[in-house]
């Protein structure tokens, strides 16, 4: 498959694959260099020569080989092809070695796209339908940039005949439109098959009958083949007898080309996290980001999970974030809790704990409440219902196994005070078993509260009251925490008796002995006169310590309840306000170094890390994960230099990092 002889003194470009044997070879090929662009076997080097010839003998198929001597054998391929038409069974047998080429060089993007338009400028030669294609299916998955010969012929002839084109060809032909191929080229290739749902379904909407390009007189089109040997080109107009058919290239797509930018340019947010976050895109966020058309094929996996579980269920957050977010284990900050919230609320559904009361420590196997819920408007009536649920779940640390009874109790309770959905009540119903899991502390409910009304603020009372008489024992630590949660409500105590008694004579679940309730009633005293020797105190043993245990117990549960809020050891979910808000301070640190220059060693890029005490890789990631999220591309790229891309922060971001 190679032309051996001399050119005969011919000097065309298209000879360049001839192999002369009168011209010198060398013993080796170690010093060989490199080939320059359009080589030529009679204008380089010996050393090069033999290298080629080396590369020919060993069967053509060395991986590392110099792309240069790939083309200068095909050069000749593609001299056989157009020029000689050569019989049809050598022909299938060209092709055949073009496509084994291809799988080993087609990485090159220049032999990629010289050696794919060769094989469909054969089979446009070789097709017998040539002259009414009216059947021909473009290759929607192609690389484009340019229309193939038959698409053009395609589309010519549905345009002479007044025929609308239908989507396929409609489509393809603006893959072939190089201005509308590199302004949305990232979405092309990336996000194509997302761009082809989207647009198949609106081009339907806006043409139903097919898009009606119209001819122009001035339009003739010339099907000329430019080969990769510089010079060679080949008119197949004229081989093949076509005439008086337009160029559609040069005809008006005005209302195709508006349709399909507008779809492309909703593709794009999807398109990036399809490049930079795969796992991301193929969860429940890649929802957020897709249009709606989508929303019925991304990540199907993840909601044939979700809609599985019963509302409320318990899962472990690691779990959770795996199917809403592509993310299995990280360091869980708000950040990573609103995404989950937001990626469920396209579904549906939330979560408990809400990310909008605040932070929360999280790990991996956190277990945390997942429920349906429509909507994620935050009414003030469920507001205060939610701070509410925290008195509760504080009551229900004073009575041991009775916690589920008082918050049931309270939550059938609720309709005579409040008009809540069910789905509301599922998620109050959500937010006690959560509670239920860690220690309650009032100073966070009295935050969420905020400016409550008095109103508000008894309804909180209430329901602490209520849930207590539920459980049908109202004990010293039942009354003491109900005192204590109106001192903090600043409500007079006057009410909470009456309603400890209204609440236990309604309580669901009767008590099995009598009732007891502390009225804190002091009895009145009498002085006893000294007695002229000290008499041994005779204390019932059982007795002093129910006491005692009893003192510790309210001691303690008040110690829980009142203590502020501890803060989550996480890191600081932003480093300022300014340019790098929302990384940490130590990623923050590191990128302000970084984007003193415009490159890195990996080695000078590690130590960088290490210094300020983070691991590389995983500052890296972050870092990068943190520019996608607020700048829309990695800031950083990795490689043997690491390359800071320092244009796609905002201007004079550069100069405020280094200062």
């Amino acid at each position: 498959m190679v032309y051996v002889g001399r050119s005969g003194g011919r000097s065309r470009d298209h000879d360049a694959s001839f192999i002369d044997p009168a011209l010198p070879v060398a013993r080796s090929s170690a010093s060989a260099g490199p080939l320059g662009y359009w080589p030529s076997y009679g204008a380089i080097t010996p050393e090069c020569r033999r290298r080629y010839l080396e590369w020919l003998a060993s069967g053509k198929r060395a991986p590392d080989a110099d792309v240069g001597y790939v083309f200068l054998y095909f050069y000749g391929l593609e001299r056989r092809l157009l020029l000689e038409e050569p019989p049809a069974e050598e022909v299938r047998t060209l092709v055949q070695e073009l496509d084994r080429l291809r799988a080993i060089y087609a990485g090159n993007k220049s032999f990629d796209g010289y050696s794919r338009r060769l094989i469909e400028a054969v089979a446009f030669l070789q097709d017998a339908a040539a002259s009414g294609t009216s059947s021909f299916l473009p290759d929607l998955a192609a690389p484009s940039g340019e229309m193939p010969f038959a698409l053009k012929v395609a589309i010519a002839r549905e345009v002479v005949s007044g025929r609308p084109l239908g989507f396929e060809l409609a489509a393809a032909a603006l893959f072939g439109l190089r201005e509308f191929w590199l302004a949305h080229r990232h979405v092309l290739e990336k996000g194509r098959p997302a761009f082809l749902a989207v647009f198949r379904a609106r081009f339907a909407t806006a043409f139903p009958t097919g898009f009606l390009l119209r001819n122009r007189k001035d339009s003739r089109l010339q099907i000329v083949y430019r080969g990769a040997s510089g010079g060679l080109e080949v008119d197949l107009t004229s081989r093949l007898g076509i005439k008086d058919l337009p160029d559609p290239t040069m005809l008006t797509w005005t209302k195709l080309l508006a349709l399909s930018a507008a779809v492309a340019e909703e593709i794009v947010p999807y398109a990036k996290v399809l490049s930079y976050h795969p796992a991301r895109a193929n969860s429940l966020s890649g929802l957020i980001s897709c249009p709606v058309e989508l929303r019925g094929t991304v990540a199907p996996e993840a909601r044939r999970w979700l809609e599985a579980l019963p509302s409320p269920a318990a899962v472990t957050f690691g779990e959770l974030a795996g199917h809403a977010i592509g993310t299995t284990t990280a360091k869980w900050t708000i950040r990573h809790r609103r995404q989950v919230s937001e990626a469920l609320s396209i579904l549906g559904y939330a979560m408990e704990p809400d990310p909008d009361d605040g932070m929360e420590n999280i790990e991996d196997d956190t277990v945390v409440q997942v429920f349906k819920y429509p909507g994620r408007m935050r009414l003030r009536a469920l507001e205060v219902a939610c701070a509410a649920a925290m008195f509760v779940a504080a009551v229900g640390r004073t009575v041991d196994g009775k916690a589920l009874v008082a918050a049931e109790h309270w939550l059938s309770m609720m309709p005579s005070r409040l008009s809540l959905t069910s789905e509301q009540t599922t998620k109050l119903r959500a937010r006690l078993i959560w509670l239920g899991t860690k220690s309650v502390t009032l100073a966070k409910a009295k935050k969420l509260l905020g400016d409550a009304t008095t109103e508000e603020k008894e309804f909180c009372a209430w329901s602490a009251t209520v849930a207590a008489g539920a459980t049908g024992n109202v004990g010293k630590p039942q009354v003491a925490l109900l005192e204590a949660i109106h001192d903090a409500l600043a409500l007079p105590r006057g009410a909470l008796y009456a309603g400890l008694h209204a609440g236990i004579g309604t309580a669901t679940t009767a008590a099995n002995e009598p009732i007891l309730v502390s009225d804190e009633v002091q009895e009145a005293l009498h002085p006893i006169p000294r007695p002229a020797t000290a008499a041994p105190v005779d204390l019932e043993p059982s007795r002093l310590d129910r006491i005692r245990a009893e003192t510790e117990r309210v001691s303690v549960m008040l110690a829980e309840i009142f203590v502020e809020e501890e803060q989550s050891p996480q890191a600081p979910e932003h480093a300022d306000g300014g340019l790098l808000a929302g990384l940490d301070v130590e990623h923050a640190a590191l990128l302000t170094r970084l984007l003193s220059r415009a490159e890195w060693s990996r080695e000078e890029f590690d130590r960088a890390a290490s210094e300020i005490g983070l691991m590389p890789g995983g500052a890296m990631e972050t870092i990068n994960e943190w520019s996608f999220d607020h700048h829309g591309d990695a800031v950083l790229e990795d490689g043997e230099q690491v390359v800071v891309y320092r244009a796609l922060l905002p201007t004079g971001s550069e100069a405020a990092a280094v200062e």
